[in-house]
């Protein structure tokens, strides 16, 4: 009888682990219905959907992704300025691309639905004169080297007489025609360096048929209540700009009524970014530089020249995002801007942003992104790479043994704690005592002189030192990058 149960245990065993290879080679044969059911559709491609990890052991998804082209970011300077917004702009974009990294490496493990691949590459562009190119201050060498995404190009045209936000657009121009490197991005976008990102800023989505998007400013301010606007579209219908003017006032007239358009940033694909850049490089040029540039992106588009453009060469069209709900937001003159508890600042719908324009304007939101982005002191200004860590050097009398076994008395120059268990004369236990109020040491005072016990004054025997050549001067602004923790520098041994 018991060698037919084991002849039945070992059937039942084989029988197992055939069906488990089986399993395992065709899948369940079950409806594809079930959750189940695809999990095991899925664990064939096991070798490529899913990795162990390098260091725990531990199963990790991993999401199959197709290639993805880079994403471009172009900007421009014509001179050595600008070093601390250049650091704020990189650094805030390289923590929001991390973050949304981060994001779809954690979906990894929720249901295949909420998967998500990680952020394409970005890279940035910043174009300056070649003359500055070929002296790079050591501020901008060293902004290249903490952020290998950074590239600044000579390709800013020295044009007399020509601001730099007229110039960059030819340089704009030049740069993504030349040797069709338009054709290796996917997206781009073009905005200026005072700049914020909160989240990735190629996540924007844009409508089917929509290749460009221009950005509204605060929709309570229109064209003709704006006196800097009005000045540029007169200038741009003086007959400076050519014959009988580049614009007519006419046709500046039909433009009073309209929202006004940030020429700060714009954004879109790579191949109807080069088709603006090109138009508004010719239009420029063509108004002898006489339109000043936010003049002619709004023109270029209520005209419907830029429309024409892009349709021109098979394109999709540009569309104009309300500031109200815009993801890019440019904030120069919105008379209120709100921010949540995380510190986010939001559209009028409540959301992210996931990049903020002339924050600067804003003194609040100017203080919440110095602190959260801002850098310690000047970058590349410091010969040595680290500060100087103090010297120290022994305080003389100390390190001596107890005055019983010297005899020599008490050392005035020494304190010990008292091991009574009391803080000061009267003050009763620790216990007894509020220990919020005696949190931080530097508050606790100590005897002078405690008895050890053999009725003599006892001296600490350890050295006690003290930091050479500092004061209260020494970590007095933040560009010294160290902190002193008591005023003097100097640590106190008699509050510990």
């Amino acid at each position: 009888m018991r060698s037919v149960s084991r002849l039945v245990s070992i059937v039942g065993l084989i029988i197992l682990g055939s069906s488990l290879v089986y399993l395992f080679q065709h899948g369940p044969v079950v409806p594809t219905s079930l959750d189940s059911a695809d999990l095991w559709q899925n664990f064939a491609e096991a070798a490529t959907s899913y990795r162990r990890g390098p260091d725990d052991g531990n199963t990790t998804t991993v999401v199959q992704c197709q290639q993805q082209k880079p994403n471009l970011i172009i900007s421009a300077i014509d001179g050595s300025r600008w070093q601390d917004q250049i650091f704020i702009f990189m650094q805030s974009l390289e923590l929001a691309l991390a973050q949304e990294s981060l994001s779809a490496l954690r979906k990894a493990n929720l249901p295949k639905s909420s998967w998500s691949c990680p952020p394409a590459p970005v890279e940035v562009k910043i174009i300056v004169p070649q003359s500055l190119l070929q002296e790079l201050p050591s501020a901008f060498q060293a902004l290249a080297q903490r952020y290998p995404s950074l590239e600044f190009v000579g390709a800013l045209p020295e044009i007399a007489d020509v601001a730099v936000v007229l110039r960059r657009f030819q340089g704009w121009a030049d740069l993504l025609t030349k040797n069709n490197i338009s054709n290796k991005y996917d997206k781009i976008l073009a905005c200026d360096l005072d700049v914020v990102f909160q989240r990735n800023p190629f996540a924007m989505p844009m409508s089917s048929g929509i290749e460009i998007l221009y950005f509204a400013e605060w929709r309570g301010l229109k064209i003709g209540q704006c006196s800097v606007h009005k000045a540029w579209f007169e200038q741009c219908a003086s007959t400076e700009t050519g014959s009988g003017g580049y614009i007519s006032p006419k046709a500046s007239a039909t433009y009073m009524s309209r929202d006004r358009i940030c020429a700060g940033s714009v954004y879109g694909t790579a191949r109807a970014i080069t088709v603006y850049m090109t138009t508004m490089a010719s239009q420029l040029r063509r108004s002898g530089y006489k339109c000043n540039d936010q003049a002619m992106h709004i023109h270029i588009f209520y005209s419907g020249l830029l429309e024409y453009d892009l349709e021109s060469n098979g394109y999709g069209r540009v569309s104009l995002v309300p500031n109200e709900e815009a993801l890019f937001g440019s904030v120069g003159t919105t008379p209120m801007v709100t921010f949540n508890e995380w510190g986010e600042i939001l559209n009028e719908r409540g959301q992210v942003q996931v990049a903020v324009h002339q924050y600067k304007t804003h003194a609040v939101l100017s203080e919440i992104v110095r602190r959260k982005y801002g850098w310690m002191a000047e970058v590349g200004g410091r010969k040595d790479a680290l500060p100087q860590v103090a010297g120290l050097e022994r305080v003389e009398g100390t390190g001596t043994k107890s005055a019983a076994d010297s005899g020599s008395g008490s050392d005035s120059s020494s304190s010990s704690v008292s091991g009574s268990g009391t803080v000061g004369a009267g003050a009763g236990t620790l216990e007894d005592l509020d220990l919020a109020a005696v949190s931080d040491l530097k508050h606790v005072r100590h005897d002078d002189q405690a008895d050890d016990g053999s009725g003599q004054a006892s001296v600490s025997e350890f050295p006690e030192y003290r930091l050479i050549n500092v004061s209260s001067q020494t970590c007095g602004k933040q560009s010294d990058l160290c902190s002193c923790k008591y005023e003097d520098c100097q640590v106190h041994y008699e509050w510990y």
